[in-house]
C-alpha cells in the first residue's frame, strides 16, 4: 500500500521529465532525471527506516520480504520512466545524444546509493534494475559518438547554392557537440573508452577493440583523440564544400566564414570554461593552420588579380606607349575592384547577421583584423604603382 502511494508521489515529476524533453536542454533534462533517481532513492530510504522503527515484524528476513514488496512499485516506476526516455531517445539520436550521455552520467552518480537500498531487500532477489538501465544507456551512447562523425562527413553533401557563402548546419552543430562534451565528460569518457579508442570511425577499416593511436589511453588522452576525429572530419567537409561552390572565390569566403567560427567559438572564446582542455597541440595545430590556409586562399582569389592588374612595370616607350599601358592597368584596377565591392555585397565575409549566438564581438574584431590584412596587402601596391606613374598625369575618364 505505502509503495503504490510513494508511486502516485512520484510518478507526475518522472512522466514530466519525458514529456518537457522537447522544450528544454537535453543535458538539463538528463540531470533532472539523476535528480528524480535520488529523490525516489530518499523515499525508499524514509520508507525503509519507518518499516523498521515502526513494524512489529522483529525478524530481518520479514523485514526485508515486506520491504522488497514496498519497494517494487517503486522500481516498475522507475522502470517504466526510464523505458520511455530510451524510446525518445532511440528516435532521434542526433538529437537526444547528450540526454544520453547526461542520463547515464546521472545514473552512474547514483549507483552506490542504489545498490545499498538493493541489499536491504530478499537475499533472492538478483535483479538490478538501474544496472540493466546503464546498460541500455551506455549501448546508446557508444552508437552516439560514430554516428556524429557520419553525420558530419555526409554534410559535405550541402546542397545549398554554389555562391552561398553562409555557416552550414555541420559547422554549427560541431560547435554546439563539442561546447556540451565538458558538461558530461566522465560519461562520455567512460563510454568511448568502452567503445575502444579509435573505434568510432565506423567505415574506416579500424578493427573493434583495436587502438588506433596505440599505446594505453585513459580518459583524458581518448576524448583528446574523439575530440581530434571530430574536428578533422568537420574541416574536410567544409573543404569539400568550400571546392564545389563556384567561382573559387565565393568558395573562399564560405571557408573562411565557416573555418573562423570553428577556431573563434572552439578556441578564443569556448562556451564551456574547460573546453580547450580537450583539445590536444596536434588538434590545435591542425584548426589553425586551416584557418591560417583559409584566409591565404580568400586574399588570393579576392585580391590577387587586383594586385596583378598593376604589379607589371609598363613597357617604356618613347611614343607614350607606356602612358596608354599604365592607364589601361589603372582602369583594370578600378574595375576589378568593383567586382570585389560587388562580390562582397552579395558574399558577406565574417557577417554577423543571422549568426547562431548572442556572442558576436569576437567575430566583429575578426572581421576587422581581416579588413586591416586586406589593405595592408592592397593598398601598398597600388601606392607604389600611383609613385611611379606620379610624373604622368592621367585620369580613369581620360
Amino acid at each position: 500500500m505505502r509503495g503504490n502511494w510513494s508511486v502516485k508521489c512520484l510518478e507526475g515529476q518522472g512522466k514530466r521529465l519525458v514529456t518537457r524533453a522537447d522544450t528544454i536542454d537535453t543535458i538539463t533534462t538528463g540531470t533532472e532525471f539523476g535528480q528524480w533517481v535520488e529523490t525516489l532513492l530518499a523515499v525508499a530510504e524514509d520508507e525503509y527506516k519507518l518499516l523498521k522503527e515502526l513494524s512489529p515484524l522483529t525478524s530481518p528476513l520479514l523485514i526485508a520480504s515486506a520491504y522488497g514488496t514496498l519497494l517494487a512499485p517503486i522500481l516498475k516506476l522507475f522502470n517504466t520512466v526510464l523505458g520511455q526516455m530510451t524510446t525518445l531517445i532511440k528516435k532521434s539520436l542526433q538529437k537526444y545524444n547528450f540526454l544520453a550521455l547526461s542520463a547515464y552520467d546521472a545514473l552512474l552518480q547514483q549507483q552506490p546509493a542504489w545498490e545499498e537500498a538493493l541489499s536491504r531487500r530478499d537475499e533472492i532477489e538478483d535483479k538490478n534494475e538501474l544496472r540493466d538501465g546503464l546498460g541500455t544507456l551506455r549501448q546508446i551512447c557508444l552508437r552516439s559518438f560514430p554516428e556524429f562523425l557520419v553525420d558530419l562527413k555526409l554534410g559535405a553533401n550541402d546542397r545549398d547554392s554554389e555562391t552561398s557563402v553562409r555557416l552550414v548546419d555541420l559547422t554549427i552543430d560541431t560547435v554546439k557537440y563539442l561546447g556540451a562534451l565538458p558538461k558530461v565528460r566522465a560519461a562520455a569518457a567512460s563510454a568511448l573508452l568502452a567503445l575502444g579508442d579509435g573505434n568510432w570511425k565506423m567505415g574506416e577499416g579500424v578493427q573493434v577493440g583495436k587502438s588506433s593511436k596505440g599505446g594505453e589511453v585513459d580518459e583524458v588522452v581518448i576524448l583528446e583523440h574523439f575530440v581530434h576525429d571530430v574536428i578533422t572530419n568537420a574541416v574536410n567537409s567544409l573543404n569539400t564544400i568550400s571546392r564545389n561552390r563556384r567561382p573559387s572565390s565565393f568558395g573562399s569566403i564560405f571557408l573562411l566564414n565557416n573555418i573562423t567560427y570553428l577556431r573563434h567559438y572552439l578556441f578564443l572564446s569556448p562556451s564551456h570554461p574547460s573546453l580547450p582542455s580537450l583539445f590536444s597541440q596536434p588538434t590545435i595545430d591542425f584548426l589553425n593552420l586551416n584557418w591560417r590556409t583559409a584566409k591565404a586562399a580568400y586574399f588570393d582569389t579576392n585580391f590577387s588579380p587586383l594586385m596583378q592588374a598593376i604589379s607589371d612595370d609598363p613597357p617604356k616607350d618613347k611614343s607614350g606607349g607606356g602612358k596608354v599601358n599604365a592607364k589601361e592597368k589603372f582602369t583594370r584596377f578600378y574595375d576589378l575592384l568593383e567586382e570585389v565591392i560587388e562580390r562582397h555585397r552579395l558574399a558577406k565575409v565574417l557577417s554577423c547577421d543571422g549568426h547562431p549566438t548572442d556572442d558576436t564581438a569576437g567575430i566583429k574584431e575578426e572581421r576587422g583584423a581581416v579588413g586591416e590584412e586586406i589593405v595592408r596587402l592592397v593598398v601598398p601596391t597600388l601606392q607604389r604603382f600611383v609613385q611611379k606613374q606620379k610624373e604622368k598625369e592621367f585620369s580613369r575618364s581620360e
